[in-house]
């Protein structure tokens, strides 16, 4: 997909925390424990930002969540 075409590009994840993982833009391997409960994002602008494990990983469910409005897993 060209950068061109990317409409959220501050919000659209690239890389990732991941505990060792492919560092794949999939809200399921994202590490949950790091940096003090949390994790830094690398975003499609070039910007990092470290979210609190609560914003983006459901620990009753335990899954990624997909509806933080800040974090962008599909383009």
């Amino acid at each position: 997909m060209p950068m061109a075409n990317i409409r959220q590009p501050s919000t659209t994840v690239w890389m990732f925390d991941n505990g060792k993982l492919a560092a794949v833009a999939q809200q399921n391997n994202v590490h949950s424990n790091l940096h003090s409960r949390g994790a830094q994002f690398l975003f499609i602008d070039g910007h990092v930002t470290r979210f609190r494990n609560k914003e983006y990983w459901n620990f009753t469910a335990n899954n990624g969540i997909t509806n933080n409005p800040e974090l962008v897993w599909i383009p």
